[in-house]
């Protein structure tokens, strides 16, 4: 029988880190580009060309995201990869770093025949479980945290050394973390507070990590100030006034499930026999704690539960392998179970993998991610052959409150994204105070009032100086983020120059199917008009 169980794990070890690996590939190629790491590989691009930050391109996040950036726009002028090619291999790479690092601190603290588990998880959840998301600065942000709060724990705890470099390097995660998203302060704070009340003698705050952390998001900020000025001046503001219209109901997050995580991991907790274990635990529910409490403060998406989800998934993990540790009766059983688990997924992957199998081979042989009808997206490949055939380097604009017509027209057609705005995010807020002051306090519609001229200019000056080609317009009832009864077209004739210029254009019957759920209008230059009948060559 112990033989039967060793080969159990000999296959446990074997095919977890390749079943990750594939599904990873598979996720890679499968999924189109996200589509705020779209409109950021672009708004990176023109920065990198001379285009200036928050003026000429506007942006609500801090520019650390823009440095991140950076190599992956290198990479792709530097070979033929497409955007969404170099996106998506250099955040691979840069994503692998961090994770290295916390791989190799978790075996410093974790029991021996525990580890391997622990360590496929962690390669599960980092590469898998963000999915469409991965990339994002919440989940970079997070993946960067986790090394400088494993140390931290580690330092304080156990009085663990650990070589100086490597210290300096969590440290620097932890600023660019920091710098990514602010509000995950909370989460080193929280974090902190605990390892205070918990190891008061052997606790010391100022010591090379932190401080180091402190030091980078500091340095940052002052940065700022000093190259992009503008961003506190006019885009804080900006956002303070109009952002808070975006986001989604709390209740469709599926938050009972996680609770019921949490409650599971609770009670596990309870019957760990190590107090070292139970420290550990506890210190991870803390962090769990804040990631939350970011979640809730911010404007509630998706990708913005990340963080919460990936240490709940991880303590889940740690939780359950400490407790099989301490408990030797259920070892065996674990494995077994494990083992299973271990055969349905990979047979489960293995499925997906062949019924993609000539995507997957067409894109490994040339190098080069699918076309987008390869991958389900028929409706993406004719509106970008449409464009291509009759706007390419032309001007297009697109009053849309979605960021993903950004991304696909700068992604995959030839054509020019003549907006400064990825997505016309603070429209909503200035239509509602336009519209139904009655539903907003006074405060807001004031702060909304302050900067609606400024956006209106933007739009203005954009239209005017870029010229567009073309003109799509979001005429979903409602578009997303607005009240019922908002229609653009009403939104443009209320402003006098911006129905001036679009008096120059007129309705086509262009399709153009870049959004699910979504429907557009195609409007194009009565001094040179396109119909359906052109869309092909």
């Amino acid at each position: 029988m112990q033989k039967v169980y060793q080969t159990f794990l000999g296959l446990l070890s074997f095919f977890l880190p390749i079943t990750c690996l594939i599904l990873f590939i598979l996720i890679t190629i499968l999924l189109r580009i996200n589509g705020d790491l779209g409109w950021l590989f672009y708004i990176t691009r023109e920065w990198l060309a001379g285009k200036e930050l928050y003026t000429q391109l506007i942006e609500v996040n801090p520019p650390m995201i823009i440095y991140l950036m950076a190599p992956a726009v290198w990479l792709a002028n530097m070979t033929d990869f497409s955007a969404a090619g170099a996106t998506k291999i250099y955040f691979s790479l840069f994503v692998l770093i961090p994770t290295i690092a916390h791989i190799n601190l978790s075996r410093l603290v974790l029991p021996e025949k525990t580890r391997n588990v622990y360590i496929y998880a962690v390669i599960f959840i980092t590469f898998v479980v963000p999915f469409y998301d991965f990339g994002q600065r919440d989940h970079l942000a997070i993946i960067l945290l986790i090394p400088y709060l494993f140390v931290r724990y580690l330092k304080v705890s156990s009085q663990i050394r650990i070589n100086s470099f490597k210290l300096f390097l969590y440290g620097v995660f932890a600023g660019i973390a920091l710098c990514l998203k602010p509000y995950f302060i909370i989460i080193p704070f929280f974090s902190e507070c605990f390892l205070l009340y918990q190891f008061r003698k052997e606790y010391r705050l100022v010591t090379i990590e932190p401080v180091t952390a402190v030091l980078f998001f500091c340095g940052f900020i002052t940065s700022i100030f000093i190259f992009h000025p503008q961003y506190f001046s006019q885009i804080v503001p900006l956002a303070l006034a109009t952002y808070w219209t975006y986001g989604k109901p709390i209740s469709s997050f599926g938050l009972p499930y996680y609770a019921l995580m949490v409650m599971l991991i609770f009670i596990v907790a309870r019957y760990l026999t190590s107090k070292k274990h139970r420290e550990l635990v506890m210190y991870f529910n803390i962090i769990l704690l804040a990631s939350f409490l970011s979640f809730l403060i911010q404007s509630h998406y998706s990708y913005q539960l990340l963080p919460f989800k990936t240490i709940l998934f991880l303590n889940f993990t740690l939780t359950t392998c400490l407790y099989v540790h301490d408990k030797a009766e259920i070892k065996k059983s674990m494995i077994l179970i494990s083992a299973l688990a271990c055969y349905l997924l990979v047979f489960s992957t293995g499925h997906i993998f062949y019924d993609q199998r000539g995507v997957i081979q067409k894109s490994m042989t040339n190098i080069e991610l699918p076309k987008l009808s390869d991958i389900g997206y028929k409706g993406l490949d004719h509106t970008a052959e449409m464009i291509n055939n009759n706007f390419t380097g032309k001007n297009i604009y697109i009053f849309s409150t979605n960021v993903w017509p950004s991304a696909f027209i700068t992604s995959y057609t030839r054509a020019i994204w003549s907006s400064s705005f990825g997505a016309l995010w603070p429209i909503p807020a200035i239509a509602m105070a336009r519209n139904d002051r009655g539903s907003l306090s006074e405060e807001n519609v004031k702060k909304i009032d302050a900067v609606t001229n400024y956006v209106v200019n933007i739009i203005n000056h954009d239209l005017t100086i870029n010229d567009p080609a073309i003109i799509v317009i979001d005429v979903t009832e409602p578009p997303s983020y607005f009240y019922d009864g908002f229609e653009f077209e009403t939104f443009i004739s209320q402003n006098k120059k911006m129905s001036d210029i679009f008096k120059q254009y007129q309705l086509t019957d262009i399709k153009f199917s870049i959004h699910k759920d979504k429907k557009y209008k195609v409007y194009t230059k009565k001094s040179n008009p396109v119909h359906a009948s052109s869309d092909k060559k």
